[in-house]
């Protein structure tokens, strides 16, 4: 039975996400801001991409529905107990972020 292959865009997902982490914990543990935000980013296009294989090799409604809603739910949780156990001031910073958002939003609705 031969070895598994990786197709391309599982390739790219796994670089992205393997450098992106490793990038994001160096810039924290050396303090570097722009640093963590390019790991930060690269986690991000990692997760696009997985997006986009699923598109690519399933195109049926139920993938569509668990790339959107149930992928990005469950890297968000997962992310989020990463980040707050392994770099604990780039959660602080993401929580300050994601709580300037939500008020711009429910600004922007009244």
């Amino acid at each position: 039975m031969p070895a598994p292959r990786f197709r391309l865009l599982e390739a790219i997902f796994a670089v992205l996400l393997v450098a992106g982490c490793a990038t994001a914990l160096a810039g924290d543990k050396l303090g570097n801001d722009a640093t963590k935000t390019v790991g930060l980013i690269a986690v991000f296009l990692g997760a696009i991409v997985f997006g986009l294989d699923m598109v690519v090799q399933r195109r049926t409604l139920d993938r569509l529905v668990a790339m959107f809603v149930i992928i990005p739910l469950g890297f968000a949780i997962v992310g989020w107990g990463a980040l707050t156990t392994v770099a604990p001031s780039v959660a602080e910073e993401a929580t300050s972020w994601v709580k300037s958002a939500v008020a711009q939003r429910l600004d922007a609705l009244k």
